[in-house]
């Protein structure tokens, strides 16, 4: 799986000071070969390798893989906005890019006034769930398909560091880190049911492409 190289810098960049670690070993590809993203597939189920792997993290590890996932949904909704042509994922990914931006920032003071520190991993974006769904929004997706995809995406992703969250926010060492966490959740299942009402107001995980 490689992805788009814009996106890819884009993400690396702004996310420098982050560490990810979702599971590499996902036997599903929700990207199908015609570049659409299937909703009855993107159940986004929390795996027990993952909940193991989750269990282990150290707090800068948590830290840093939630900065990481920050920016890569800013990232995207940068994109979403220069391509989409639907006020709804317009205001949607407006408002991603806002909560996600304010979350990340929070998360970067979280490390430093609390002495924690944020773990970087390289390379962990091309092998992580992430990966995919950036690859699903590039250039070479076509108008058509955009905003399936992206929505559809936005689902999965939701789906994922909720149950994510839900897990490390009995692993977190650090009271100030776990409250982070708690602080997190509801807004993650906001995010995650305005995604799901859009792809519903629109039949995306249904209509075929």
């Amino acid at each position: 799986m490689k992805l788009t190289a814009g996106i890819r810098g884009a993400v690396v960049a702004m996310a420098a000071p982050a560490f990810i670690a979702c599971a590499s070993t996902h036997s599903r590809d929700n990207l199908s070969s015609a570049g659409t993203l299937n909703l009855t597939d993107a159940t986004a189920a929390v795996t027990p390798s993952e909940v193991d792997m989750l269990q282990r993290m150290t707090d800068p590890n948590i830290l840093g893989h939630m900065g990481m996932a920050d920016s890569v949904e800013i990232v995207m909704a940068e994109f979403a906005q220069t391509r989409t042509k639907n006020d709804d994922v317009l205001e949607f990914a407006r408002m991603m890019k806002s909560d996600h931006t304010v979350h990340r920032d929070a998360v970067r003071s979280l490390g430093t006034t609390t002495g924690v520190g944020i773990h970087t991993l390289a390379n962990e974006l091309k092998v992580s769930h992430m990966g995919r769904m950036v690859d699903s929004i590039g250039p070479q997706i076509s108008e058509l398909k955009f905003d399936r995809n992206y929505i559809l995406a936005q689902v999965e992703m939701h789906q994922h560091i909720l149950g994510e969250l839900q897990v490390l926010q009995d692993v977190a060492k650090n009271d100030m880190v776990r409250n982070d966490i708690r602080a997190t959740i509801p807004t993650v299942q906001l995010h995650l049911d305005r995604a799901r009402a859009i792809a519903k107001k629109y039949d995306y995980g249904h209509k075929p492409l």
